[in-house]
């Protein structure tokens, strides 16, 4: 079963010095082709073995006696200095990367560097040897998002390396531009949604940038645009969950008036720019 595990695991070199149970799991193990096993003249041989097959980049594994952890000890307690603790360095990228908006941009540009997945390790007491983050960056401007993406792949590339891992960063392909509502088209629309609502449910929201992330916006870099955000209740209502929650209650009732908004605006617009 232990050799089998180590097949699974990709283990690539084993280096054992004779005994039970170290004696069954090698010659297990050496019937597989893609594993290399050898016999050491001794335990602290074998385990220099499998460490320096680890640190050449394959997975390796040590096979002997408990007793014969006296002999290696010496190596091991070397070992146990060269490790890399992923989750330590995951932890340290996670807290610097929050930092980058708050340090590096503006506070009248509002942006946002949210980790909100962090993976790592297997046990409670073996040192991880691997983690992963994953996160979300979003800003108002194309200029702001492509220097945080930027910052993002410096600060954990620097701090990866400060303590000794490897890491890989994968950048966001395309990803969602900012929504920009046009001024121009925003005043020529306003009269016409007046038209379908009264007026006294009308809000217009000047200055108020928000960081949700919308698919509407690859529109909006195309022609010009503009996003209307319809009420499907209040709390008054009843309504007590935001749209994203799974308890979302909207009220219905509101898209017959979102329907004619659309095709209001659209004949209105017709008409007064043939």
């Amino acid at each position: 079963a232990v050799a089998r595990g180590l097949y699974e695991a990709g283990c690539c070199v084993i280096s054992s010095y004779p005994g039970t149970p170290s004696t069954e799991i090698t010659e297990e193990a050496a019937k597989y082709p893609e594993i290399y096993c050898e016999w050491a003249p001794n335990e602290k041989v074998a385990l220099e073995v499998a460490h320096g097959a680890a640190v050449g980049g394959k997975r390796a594994a040590c096979c002997m006696k408990h007793v014969g952890l006296n002999v290696a000890a010496d190596p091991l307690f070397t070992i146990s200095y060269q490790g890399v603790d992923a989750i330590s360095v995951a932890a340290h990228i996670l807290i610097a990367l929050e930092e980058i908006p708050a340090r590096e941009v503006p506070a009248d540009q509002l942006s946002i560097v949210t980790v909100g997945v962090f993976q790592g390790g297997s046990a409670c007491n073996i040192i991880a040897d691997t983690a992963t983050l994953e996160g979300t960056i979003r800003a108002l401007s194309p200029e702001n998002r492509e220097f945080l993406i930027r910052r993002v792949r410096e600060v954990a590339e620097s701090i990866a390396k400060a303590f000794r891992a490897t890491i890989r960063v994968e950048e966001p392909t395309g990803g969602t531009p900012p929504s920009y509502n046009n001024p121009a088209l925003c005043e020529e629309m306003l009269p016409f949604i007046k038209e379908i609502v009264p007026e006294d449910k009308v809000f217009v929201r000047e200055n108020q940038p928000s960081l949700g992330s919308e698919d509407f916006a690859y529109v909006s870099t195309k022609v010009p645009s503009m996003m209307i955000n319809l009420g499907a209740g209040s709390i008054e209502e009843g309504n007590t969950y935001a749209l994203h929650s799974p308890f979302v209650t909207p009220d219905e009732g509101c898209l017959p008036v979102g329907a004619a908004l659309y095709a209001h605006c659209a004949t209105r617009w017709l008409e007064e720019n043939q």
